[in-house]
């Protein structure tokens, strides 16, 4: 059987684990389509004409889009690889080379992308559609359906999330081939360190993340365009500091009470939280 067969035969058999990954990059594609939709738009170039920050939130809000499906192409894809790195291992047992496993994975994930990027336009022009006229409903103008594409938008559509695609994709290729069969076996079974181990590093970063927070805030509250991108710059700041200090902390709390620890479920709760530290930190930052 060739790669590409059982690349395909795999995309098959793991349809209940893909469908989550399917669904996740199709929203990624969706967003990104419907931000690019909304700079292309005719009406909204108008709009700029007469407001000169219009187009500079969305060029932001598209970056910002950008970088955070960007992180979510690659969780998911390392979500992807964990469930399945103890089955790369048994391929390799038999085998197979690492490169060909890598391959193998590449292709699986060809195929689901390939096709989620061509529902996730589709589904984008009916994000672009709602943002659009939410926009128009805010400037008092006229909003009449349209279910047309924009071939500028689906371009851009397309570099970015190839780009982002690629690159999770080459990552989880560059780590197979590195990886040893024991490493792939097992690789479901490790736990993570903590970004932040020391515990006056600890109280630092979230003493400062506080700091950030308030300054993000009030300075969001001017109204202000460039107090405003500076005030969402601390906002961004204090959510990764408090988010990255609170999962390390709260294990650590614990374990300086080990009465706590043991006391009804909370040694699974406890162990559940050490084994993702740094996943846990930065998925919660990123979702507030």
């Amino acid at each position: 059987m060739t790669l590409s067969k059982l690349s395909l035969r795999n995309a098959k058999r793991q349809t209940g684990d893909y469908l989550v990954y399917f669904v996740t990059v199709t929203i990624t594609a969706a967003l990104l389509y419907a931000c690019n939709g909304l700079i292309f738009s005719p009406e909204i170039l108008k709009l700029s004409t007469l407001m000169k920050s219009l187009p500079v939130t969305i060029v932001l809000a598209s970056i910002v889009v950008v970088c955070i499906m960007g992180w979510l192409v690659q969780y998911t894809t390392g979500f992807m690889f964990t469930k399945r790195s103890r089955e790369f291992g048994t391929y390799i047992l038999i085998g197979l080379e690492n490169r060909q496993v890598a391959r193998l994975f590449f292709l699986e994930n060809l195929i689901v992308g390939a096709f989620a990027l061509l529902f996730g336009i589709l589904l984008g022009n009916l994000v672009f559609q709602a943002l659009r006229a939410i926009l128009l409903a805010l400037f008092g103008i006229p909003y009449t359906f349209a279910f047309t594409f924009s071939f500028r938008a689906v371009a851009l559509t397309l570099f970015y999330f190839v780009l982002i695609y690629l690159s999770a994709q080459l990552r989880s290729r560059r780590r197979i081939r590195s990886m040893k069969i024991y490493d792939l076996i097992y690789f479901d079974r490790l736990n993570e360190n903590a970004a932040l181990a020391k515990s006056g590093r600890r109280k630092k970063i979230f003493s400062a993340s506080i700091v950030f927070g308030v300054a993000g805030t009030l300075l969001l509250l001017t109204r202000s365009l460039p107090t405003g991108i500076l005030g969402a710059a601390c906002i961004i700041v204090f959510l990764y500091g408090f988010f990255l200090s609170f999962s390390s902390g709260v294990p650590a709390w614990f374990d300086r009470r080990p009465g706590r620890k043991y006391q009804g479920q909370t040694l699974l709760i406890f162990r559940t939280l050490s084994a993702k530290l740094n996943t846990m930190g930065i998925m919660m930052a990123t979702i507030a």
